[in-house]
């Protein structure tokens, strides 16, 4: 079992947390397999051997089991601090037949790229992992999707990916950067999951291609900062989601349900101010587990086992199999 993940250094109320030590996991054998600067996501390539690891700062590492780690080029330039970098990672769904009949597969990577006025916003992109040399690199990234609009600050991108069960769409997070009201605003895609065709465009049927626009990318919204998104083994899909000052949600995505941000949430505003619980309004979607206290879930769904600070102040995760 190998586990990864980060959000890295964050804005108040989203750091990572430290775990108790490694007590907790006295039944475990633990063996240390590699060391990361700020990991943010991982996939594993076919057999299961190697992987490709993001950092936030903007390197994209493969790494095997023999230990070896190579830096693979060819990575976009992102805008990196707070909890922006490059973020999430996955293997196209035809990755591996691609790769069993001589072509280079398809990868999905998510970045944030700035934009003008001091703004920011998530990008979505593919690119063909060449691995025909003698080491691997990127060719022919492309931008396929975009957060709109950028906005100032440096929190709440989510870009987490997840591929529909059939391998036909795209589903992907999107936070409403710290700005709240554009996650109730169906004109803009913040503070939503969106549902796209694996080449970037809006998937058919979705619950609001009738407004056209940004809209017809949206498949649920009212979300904060989603950072865990997967499918399960019936083909539902849920997400964990950090909420403020408590709250933290997991939700079972459901087309077209507004999810309450912010005009509900099980927690409270940083400065002790409440908002209204998801019980009051029967209206909005209400998660299906909520935490008070948080346990920041997202790194228990991303399979983390614990986090080590290093002394820059920088998270750095290890891999443990």
């Amino acid at each position: 079992m190998t586990l990864v993940a980060s959000c890295g250094p964050a804005s108040a109320g989203d750091s990572a947390s430290e775990f108790a030590g490694e007590k907790t996991f006295e039944s475990l054998k633990i063996d240390n397999m590699a060391t990361f600067d700020e990991p943010w996501a991982m996939a594993f390539l076919p057999g299961g051997h190697s992987a490709l690891v993001t950092e936030k700062s903007g390197r994209l590492v493969w790494w095997e089991d023999t230990g070896r780690k190579v830096q693979v080029p060819g990575t976009p330039k992102v805008d990196y601090g707070g909890q922006g970098g490059l973020g999430d990672i996955a293997l196209a769904p035809e990755f591996a037949n691609a790769r069993q009949i001589g072509n280079g597969g398809t990868i999905y990577l998510t970045w944030v790229e700035s934009g003008p006025g001091n703004t920011r916003g998530a990008v979505l992109g593919t690119a063909m992992l060449d691995t025909s040399g003698q080491e691997p690199r990127l060719r022919q990234l492309r931008i396929i999707w975009r957060q709109q609009p950028k906005v100032s600050g440096r929190g709440h991108f989510s870009h987490r990916i997840a591929f529909s069960p059939d391998g036909k769409y795209l589903f992907l997070s999107s936070g409403e950067r710290q700005k709240k009201s554009p996650a109730q605003d169906l004109g803009t895609n913040l503070g939503k999951i969106v549902r796209l065709n694996l080449d970037g465009s809006p998937a058919p049927g979705n619950p609001f291609a009738g407004r056209g626009g940004v809209s017809s990318q949206i498949w649920t919204y009212g979300h904060r900062n989603v950072l865990g998104l997967q499918f399960d083994a019936n083909g539902g899909l849920w997400d964990l989601e950090h909420s403020p000052r408590g709250g933290d949600e997991l939700n079972l995505v459901k087309p077209g349900r507004n999810y309450g941000w912010p005009l509900v949430s099980n927690g409270d505003n940083y400065d002790g101010t409440p908002i209204p619980r998801h019980s009051t309004r029967p209206d909005l979607e209400g998660p299906a587990i909520s935490w008070n206290p948080v346990i920041e879930a997202s790194r228990v769904f991303r399979r983390l086992l614990f986090v080590r600070r290093s002394h820059n102040e920088r998270y750095k995760e290890q891999v443990f199999a």
